[in-house]
């Protein structure tokens, strides 16, 4: 980011500068309407700088970057799945839509987080739904993986599984950044690398 600024009527964020790096956890903390989620909506070009520039390996990155979509894996607080489809079949749907697909890596996947290919995605828990997630997000072999609030509503169970998880991907694959965003410090204090505070 270099001096990215998005203004709204009632609400300025920036001027942003930073670099996002492989191997590294960033933990992006701040209250609620500090402008997390704006932030990661301007990194995922769902939303347009006011000015500054994003940057992708030294070149600036343009309104609607296909290349750079096929990058980044963005899971929301609520991941939108669709809830009739099983969860082998959302996984071939990503298939079709990502190019780089790791067939293989889904299946270990799978089996680590203790996913069922026949399970029904709308029965699945918001935790589980948050690993269905992730496994699409790193078969895809995504560069950067957004995490937007993933562990709220979660059990302490399962955000401690979160957590064990996040660190697990980062050391296995050192070509993956990982960008996860709270407004509560214990989200995240076992798992960043690198924390920033947004005010």
């Amino acid at each position: 980011l270099d001096d990215v600024r998005r203004v709204f009527p009632e609400f300025e964020l920036g001027p942003l500068s930073t670099t996002l790096e492989a191997g590294h956890v960033y933990g992006l903390l701040g209250p609620n309407g500090a402008g997390k989620t704006t932030l990661l909506n301007l990194l995922t070009l769902q939303l347009k700088p006011t000015s500054g520039r994003l940057l992708a390996d030294g070149s600036a990155l343009r309104w609607g970057d296909l290349g750079w979509k096929q990058r980044f894996s963005y899971i929301q607080e609520r991941p939108a799945f669709y809830d009739e489809l099983t969860v082998g079949d959302t996984l071939d749907l990503a298939r079709r839509l990502y190019g780089r697909w790791d067939s293989v890596l889904a299946d270990i996947l799978l089996k680590r987080f203790g996913l069922s290919s026949a399970a029904r995605v709308g029965f699945l828990s918001k935790g589980t739904r948050v690993k269905l997630g992730l496994v699409a997000a790193l078969a895809h072999r995504a560069d950067l993986l957004i995490l937007d609030e993933p562990a709220a509503g979660l059990d302490p169970t399962a955000r401690a599984d979160l957590q064990d998880t996040v660190n697990e991907m980062v050391a296995e694959y050192r070509s993956l950044c990982v960008l996860l965003s709270s407004h509560i410090f214990e989200d995240i204090e076992h798992t960043a690398t690198d924390i920033y505070i947004l005010r």
